[in-house]
């Protein structure tokens, strides 16, 4: 748990930061001489409880992020395409995951048109084989030119695949990401 500590003792309507207590790191994060911490922002598909961790450098904070994975990719045919790959780890667990793509048309077609897909999964592993558990829940909201192009979650070995499928002839860039819990 991160914690912040702050000094009161300044002008009306003025606070400074005394220290900064991240989750691990440099403990605890000191402001520079002029009282500036720079903080960096990340994301991980690593996986913590609170979806969030804060690590403590030389007057840095940086705050990721967790349990999320994003990626982009471009189409320019109608086969299949992963866009992001999840390892579901070496332990028995089960998963929840969620997620968002868009994409757009930039050629070859209705040039601006695009999409957005929403859906639920779930599936578990032995600590060596994804399975996914049932059908996704999936929402589907495009404009008419897009209505060939589709999203799937499958599995490869130990990966939960999300995938994308454009359309001959188009060219398609995709961006996604999902969200995930996971219970061991």
């Amino acid at each position: 748990m991160s914690q912040f500590y702050f000094n009161n003792d300044n002008a009306p309507g003025t606070i400074d930061i005394v220290s900064l207590t991240p989750d691990s790191g440099t403990t605890p994060v000191v402001p520079t001489a002029a009282g500036n911490v720079t903080l960096v922002a990340s994301s991980s598909d690593d996986f913590s409880e609170s979806g969030i961790t804060t690590v403590g450098g030389t007057n840095t904070l940086t705050v990721t992020l967790t349990n999320r994975k994003t990626g982009q990719v471009t189409t320019t045919d109608a086969s299949t395409t992963n866009i992001i790959s999840l390892a579901l780890g070496a332990v028995e667990s089960v998963y929840a995951i969620t997620g968002y793509i868009t994409p757009m048309i930039k050629s070859g077609g209705n040039t601006g048109d695009g999409a957005s897909y929403y859906f639920d999964s779930a599936f578990r592993t032995d600590g060596a084989t994804a399975t996914k558990i049932a059908s996704d829940e999936n929402t589907t909201l495009e404009d008419i030119s897009l209505e060939d192009a589709s999203i799937t979650l499958t599995v490869s070995g130990g990966n939960a695949l999300l995938n994308v499928i454009g359309l001959a002839g188009t060219t398609i860039n995709w961006d996604a990401i999902i969200l995930f819990r996971r219970v061991i």
